[in-house]
């Protein structure tokens, strides 16, 4: 499960990929929070970027879903924060097959 921030401005500091393998994930609301529970992992950052790829690569996992969320995180980082980049301008997707 990927949960974007879109409160900073990181492309992906500060999202989370949540991993399970035998679980399944379920969002709550704790306190006042949104959490995730049932997870094993809990990937931040360019990891994310990595762990899909490796996923893409050496499984049958569908990522397509997450993909797409990746995407989207992308474009809405270049509309909204146009001062430290951690993206060049003319990276419009990470991932082309989805």
């Amino acid at each position: 499960m990927y949960r974007p921030s879109h409160f900073t401005n990181h492309l992906f500091k500060d999202d989370h990929l949540y991993i399970s393998y035998e679980q399944k994930l379920t969002v709550v609301e704790k306190d006042g929070f949104t959490c995730v529970e049932g997870y094993e992992h809990v990937l931040h950052g360019w990891f994310i970027i990595d762990f899909i790829k490796a996923v893409d690569q050496y499984s049958n996992i569908d990522t397509t879903h997450i993909k797409r969320q990746i995407n989207e995180k992308l474009a809405w980082y270049h509309e909204n924060w146009d001062v430290h980049r951690e993206a060049p301008e003319d990276m419009k997707v990470i991932f082309e097959d989805v």
